[in-house]
């Protein structure tokens, strides 16, 4: 019954669902490798097209960008041809991924995951606001992976904004079930099943996210906290949160914000490659 409803989806008319272009804004920081910028996506049925200006915010990146702390890039999904694309724009090159050759996981993890406890909590935090003119609802999503000491060795918080009057956000559920399905053709072994509950409780919020605020804790016990908070800060580049926090030391930090999100008439030609680019290897 799955493998027919899947198969259903694929035949449903494209013409259902209208095209959408959504704005967001985002600000990653993981020390030496921050960054911030806008990103543009497309969506027209099977296709994506993500465009993103983004500047290097990090030390350690600005260092290793030898003055060049902006880029642009583009990278178009075509789920019909099973092709992803990625575009330097300002090079005017490609490079061509199929996607049958992405594995999702990698089994090898599995026992690895066996090891550990985890444990996930939604909780809706029954408050509401309006975010860039969406009314939205706020629930915060959190994962933590215990150790044998019974001490969390990692926890993830998407603290999030989730919307309903989103316009043709159904479009957006129904590419990323498309999606989803081509990828899941090359999902091997049971993969990291924990985080597949996790991610797939978040998803049966109804609405659509309109800002997201992520981060990846770590923490360690007395004895050797202050060395390894000290040693983590130098990796981080002086940009780790350290014993602050009292989830404990923040490794990443990811805030996204959707500013506009409209039902459009999109050109096909949008989701084509330009003849003036040309194909590098991957």
């Amino acid at each position: 019954m799955k493998n027919f409803i899947l198969a259903m989806l694929l035949f449903i008319p494209m013409s259902m669902f209208a095209d959408v272009e959504t704005h967001e804004t985002f600000n990653n920081n993981f020390g030496f490798v921050g960054t911030k910028g806008t990103r543009t996506i497309y969506i027209k049925g099977n296709l994506e097209r993500v465009d993103e200006a983004t500047e290097m915010t990090g030390k350690f990146a600005m260092m290793m960008s030898q003055g060049k702390t902006k880029r642009k890039s583009i990278q178009i999904t075509d789920l019909g041809k099973k092709l992803i694309y990625s575009i330097d724009p300002d090079k005017s090159v490609y490079s061509k991924i199929d996607i049958k050759d992405i594995e999702m996981t990698d089994s090898t993890y599995d026992m690895d995951s066996l090891k550990d406890n985890f444990e996930y909590e939604i909780k809706d935090m029954k408050e509401s606001k309006v975010i860039n003119g969406f009314s939205a609802k706020h629930y915060i999503a959190t994962m933590r992976i215990i150790g044998d000491d019974k001490t969390d060795t990692l926890k993830i918080i998407d603290d999030m904004w989730v919307s309903k009057n989103v316009p043709e956000w159904k479009t957006i559920n129904n590419y990323n079930r498309l999606l989803k399905t081509s990828f899941s053709k090359n999902s091997k072994g049971k993969g990291l099943k924990y985080m597949k509950d996790f991610y797939k409780k978040i998803a049966e919020i109804e609405g659509y996210p309109v800002k997201s605020d992520i981060s990846m804790f770590t923490s360690a016990s007395d004895d050797n906290k202050e060395d390894n908070s000290q040693g983590m800060q130098s990796l981080m580049g002086g940009q780790g949160d350290g014993n602050k926090s009292e989830n404990g030391m923040r490794m990443f930090h990811s805030l996204t914000e959707v500013k506009s999100i409209n039902k459009k008439s999109l050109n096909s030609n949008l989701f084509k490659l330009k003849s003036e680019w040309k194909e590098i290897g991957n």
